[in-house]
């Protein structure tokens, strides 16, 4: 067991009421979307407040997390931006405006040149939304770090296509993702198991100990993966345990410096130099390259 974990760091979002926080959401989220097709079907629209207008658009549909509101609404505000260039210059902008959200979705999916490790998708059945991952900053808040450049974090949608019911929910049963098995990507030794850290209240992390609950897996290649945010007594796993893909490793949970729950996972390799950072390692998924907004269905078939 670990330590005694510390007391959480309180984050701002705290500070202000729940309800607050879900109006800001929804605000910022949908308004823009909503002045889009004002402008649109207006008159008088001047090229300047247009193209200020369609590049808000262009941000919420390549920036912005599309599991907060229902994911269909990424596809609405894609047809509103097409139709606003429709109505605003006629049917060859509207082709642009197609044109353009296709090859920024292409050059955003683009892989690094860095050999990727081919893993088998931790989670179970179900419909899984990639809310952070990709080679740049816009897709990815972990690329600051040099050892998770490449991480990802992983939330789950529910019927309604979202990843909680709300907004932003106080109650961690309200997130799909809450509770899922989480299996071993990969073959290899268990390097660290953590856990005993509890399940932080949403919105609330804790800086002193980031992963919380987590697994580290040795794999071949002298790679080691990490799996974070575990839900507090679930892992069935402990050091110098060897398991294979598919193994039960526990589930996913709200501990450490997490502001919802969800999953967390990067590679990395040591580096041969003293003082040097660990180098990164691409992921892929049945060969697919993720980045934000991405959406990557588990079939019930698949299951053993």
């Amino acid at each position: 067991m670990p330590r005694t974990a510390p007391s959480p760091a309180v984050a701002p979002l705290r500070d202000l009421p729940r309800w607050l926080i879900a109006a800001a959401f929804a605000v910022g989220g949908l308004w823009p979307v909503y002045e889009i097709f004002r402008l649109a079907v207006g008159s008088q629209v001047g090229p300047s407040e247009a193209a200020l207008a369609l590049a808000v658009a262009f941000g919420l549909l390549f920036v912005a997390r599309w599991d907060v509101v229902p994911y269909v609404l990424r596809a609405v505000c894609a047809a509103v931006v097409i139709f606003a260039a429709f109505r605003l210059a006629g049917g060859p902008a509207a082709a642009a405006a197609a044109a353009v959200i296709v090859i920024t979705h292409l050059v955003l999916h683009r892989p690094p040149a860095a050999p990727a490790l081919e893993l088998a998708f931790p989670l179970r059945a179900g419909s899984y939304f990639i809310a952070s991952a990709g080679r740049c900053r816009l897709t990815n808040g972990h690329v600051s770090s040099p050892a998770q450049r490449y991480a990802l974090d992983i939330t789950r949608l529910n019927g309604a296509a979202a990843r909680a019911w709300g907004l932003y929910p106080a109650r961690h049963s309200a997130y799909r993702i809450f509770g899922a098995p989480i299996n071993a990507p990969y073959e290899g030794r268990v390097e660290e198991a953590v856990d005993g850290f509890p399940d932080l209240p949403v919105g609330e992390k804790d800086p002193v100990v980031p992963g919380g609950n987590y697994v580290l897996l040795r794999v071949p290649g002298d790679i080691l993966i990490k799996l974070s945010h575990f839900q507090r007594g679930s892992l069935a796993v402990k050091s110098g345990d060897f398991v294979t893909a598919g193994d039960f490793l526990g589930r996913v949970g709200n501990s450490g410096n997490t502001s919802e729950p969800h999953l967390h996972i990067h590679a990395q390799r040591p580096s041969h130099l003293p003082g040097e950072p660990a180098i990164p390692v691409p992921l892929r998924f049945t060969g697919r390259w993720l980045i934000r907004n991405d959406i990557f269905y588990v079939p019930q078939q698949s299951q053993p």
